[in-house]
């Protein structure tokens, strides 16, 4: 097989496959009527709004003057409405059929008929008596879909029949006068469009409105450069380009031009960069893209038959939707007893929980099937290799999703090292099974007692590695899909002893590493020590030290009778309670996210145990205890609170200045950070909510003061990450290691190289 043949194939499937999403995508929005969506559709959008806003405030000029015949009726109308709303429902009517010829009637019919919607809508938003019921109702709609039509009926259908709108209904006359009347102004104004009339027979013709053929010809051209902007990306069968500039590495084909080495849209900072030294920076990147990796062909065999299955396995999604209990009570609302009523509210938020979950699901299932497939496509190569790039942190990305090494527990499963390695020693054993009971969740413990619950377990885990489907105990691990990959390699190590030949990288991960960043820079003892930055004989676990402050204040809480204390006394405060709050800290984290955390960390319980103390009261509970764990993460993390603050303070001032941050981190890697403040026009009506104007987001030369004081010490933890990542595997290459799995703070080889 002539592999540099096969990459060449992959490549341009990897761009046939991106132009087939783009024009799927287009097909879809044209028979949804969504034109306006697209590539093209946005940007004609974006050109065009502003045009006829001056074209319908110049027909308003003259025609309020008095200088209109037959469209003086529509000139008062649109009077009373602002202009850069119609102008906006004018080029999405006219642009969601421009690749189409539509009946001009029914465009124009269609056109002013959402302009009398709005009017409606005006009306009511204004009025003394209506204004407070309006704005009830379409918050209530809008937060059951997202369906423009079922809003726009549900609205108008419910303030009519509580006799809210006086205004008259327009006429199919007026409609047509209107809807004529901005179309004319959009040709006249912008020239995309054109009025043809088409005979049919002797008896009839049709009045269409169509684009021009300069506006066809300028769809197709921007669709040719939209086609090679969403490319799929695949692993390499041959080694990636070593990057040595931002420009000139990755993929092999010039036509994958939308890599570069730091994602991102700055071209001048990559300009600069283009000219900066960091030579331990290309090695790092390098020595990644060049590691072999294969797919695991057993593991990949285990998942598909789990997944067949149709059953819940470890960490798989459900392969069926959760389904929802039908309603205690039926009938209108109107008609519902007070306790009815109660009983209907209670039923509707805990369908509406399970109804988001599903759709989690679903998204979760689509990665799942990805993954699946791509590893099939790619089990028949020795070796594959994966593109890394950079984030403008420095943190290292593989550039495809799905099957890569920094996916979820099965995606990670499916990989292992391509070459094999012995475990020859009694060290590399060891650390071999402390691999093993870290995925299992056995990770609090000193070393010596992780590889004596290996061999006290290695019954079960022989058991597990021969009847996976059968014998169900390894799906009880933390990470149950790495687990059973090692089960099967450390059964076959356990038959054939020293000198068997190993493909799987061993991890070894930080404990909190923002925190142990932060506490390393500030020589916090305390932090260190929390951190597992002391020698200890038993790792330190933080998020329980936490978790045990929180316990401490919650008992105090019950003595008093405190709402909610003895429910979670009941429920129990453990580890995984307080570990996201504690994880985010260093990260920007609030007390609106924390009490977030606190409150998913209660779902999943509830969801997998089936206790739930505190009955439809969940939202109160993670509320209450929220409040101790900001309050007690502050008791056991102190000094990185100052440093936070510190960061925070530079971010204030540079804000104040205009000025981006920039810093250089150790291993040479500038990091440029530039929150750029966003300008864009918010046009409302109130059927679509909120809709941006495609000129879209457009960034500003003034620096967002939020923004960037809220993301100078995440990001500067996050390029200290980066910065300890390049300096050990430039370190590891000098020892002669070549292959490497590594998540950020997770960095793993062979248990040979260990």
């Amino acid at each position: 097989m002539n592999l540099a043949n096969e990459q060449e194939k992959i490549e341009k499937e990897m761009n046939s496959l991106g132009i087939d999403r783009y024009y799927k995508n287009i097909r879809n929005a044209r028979k949804g009527g969504g034109e306006s969506t697209t590539l093209y559709g946005i940007t004609l959008m974006k050109e065009a709004v502003d045009v006829v806003t001056e074209g319908i405030l110049e027909f308003l000029k003259v025609a309020l003057a008095g200088g209109v015949g037959k469209y003086q009726n529509s000139a008062l109308t649109l009077g009373l409405i602002d202009s850069e709303v119609c102008s906006y429902l004018t080029m999405k009517y006219a642009i969601d059929g421009v690749s189409t010829r539509s009946p001009f009637t029914r465009v124009a019919m269609k056109l002013a008929s959402a302009v009398e919607d709005q009017f409606k809508f005006d009306l009511w938003e204004k009025g003394e008596e209506s204004k407070k019921i309006f704005r009830r109702i379409k918050k209530k709609i809008t937060s059951r879909t997202s369906n423009r039509l079922y809003r726009r009926y549900n609205i108008i259908r419910t303030m009519s029949r509580m006799e809210m709108l006086e205004h008259p209904a327009w006429s199919k006359q007026e409609k047509l006068h209107l809807g004529s009347k901005l179309i004319d102004i959009l040709i006249q104004t912008t020239g995309l469009m054109e009025v043809k009339t088409v005979q049919f027979g002797r008896n009839r013709r049709v009045i269409y409105l169509q684009a021009n053929k300069a506006t066809l010809y300028w769809i197709e051209n921007v669709n040719k450069e939209g086609e090679g902007l969403h490319p799929y990306f695949y692993p390499c069968v041959i080694p990636p380009k070593d990057w040595s500039s931002p420009f000139n590495g990755g993929y092999h084909t010039q036509k994958i031009d939308s890599i570069s080495l730091i994602k991102t849209r700055n071209r001048s900072y990559l300009q600069e960069m283009a000219n900066h030294s960091m030579p331990l920076e290309y090695g790092a990147i390098n020595a990644l893209q060049r590691t072999k990796w294969a797919v695991n062909n057993r593991i990949l065999d285990v998942i598909q038959q789990c997944w067949e299955t149709g059953e819940s396995w470890a960490s798989l999604p459900p392969r069926e939707d959760y389904k929802v209990l039908p309603s205690p009570v039926q009938g209108h609302k109107k008609d519902m007893t007070e306790d009815q009523l109660e009983s209907f509210i209670k039923w509707k938020k805990k369908a509406t929980q399970v109804h988001d979950m599903n759709a989690k699901m679903t998204s979760k299932r689509i990665q799942l099937v990805r993954t699946l497939a791509m590893a099939r496509k790619f089990r028949q190569y020795k070796s594959i290799y994966f593109v890394y790039q950079c984030d403008f942190r420095g943190r290292k990305y593989t550039v495809n999703s799905f099957l890569t090494p920094q996916g979820p527990d099965y995606a990670k499963s499916l990989l292992q090292f391509s070459d094999a390695f012995p475990i020859n020693t009694s060290e590399q054993r060891d650390y071999f099974a402390v691999h093993g009971a870290n995925a299992y969740g056995y990770d609090k413990v000193s070393f010596m007692d992780r590889v004596e619950w290996v061999e006290d377990n290695t019954d079960m885990i022989r058991q597990s590695a021969k009847e996976p489907l059968n014998f169900r105990w390894w799906t009880k691990a933390d990470e149950p899909w790495t687990f059973l990959a090692w089960c099967m390699e450390w059964a076959k190590f356990s038959e054939e002893g020293y000198g068997f030949m190993s493909h799987l990288p061993v991890c070894l991960d930080g404990s909190n590493n923002g925190l142990q960043h932060f506490s390393a820079m500030l020589r916090d003892t305390i932090g260190g020590k929390a951190t597992n930055l002391t020698p200890e004989k038993i790792p330190q676990d933080i998020y329980q030290m936490v978790a045990d402050v929180v316990k401490e204040k919650v008992q105090e809480d019950a003595k008093s009778g405190e709402p909610y204390s003895k429910e979670w006394l009941s429920f129990g405060i453990d580890r995984k309670i307080t570990k996201r709050p504690v994880m985010v800290v260093p990260y920007g984290g609030t007390r609106f996210s924390c009490r977030e955390y606190v409150e998913d960390a209660m779902n999943e319980r509830i969801l997998s145990t089936k206790v739930n103390p505190f009955g439809d009261h969940t939202y109160e509970g993670s509320l209450y205890l929220s409040k101790h764990v900001w309050d007690s993460i502050s008791e056991v993390v102190i000094k990185a609170r100052e440093a936070m603050s510190w960061l925070q303070e530079i971010g204030r001032k540079m804000a104040s200045k205009n000025l981006p941050i920039t810093w250089e981190t150790p291993s040479g890697f500038v990091v440029q950070q530039i929150y750029s403040s966003m300008k864009a026009k918010r046009i409302t009506t109130h059927i679509d909510n909120v809709l941006i104007k495609p000129t879209i987001l457009e960034e500003s030369t003034k620096i967002d003061r939020r923004r960037t004081i809220n993301g100078v010490s995440p990001n500067f933890v996050h390029s200290m990450d980066a910065t300890a990542l390049t300096l050990t595997i430039n370190r590891c290459i000098k020892e002669g290691i070549h292959d490497y799995s590594v998540v950020h703070d997770s960095f793993g080889v062979h248990a040979h190289f260990v």
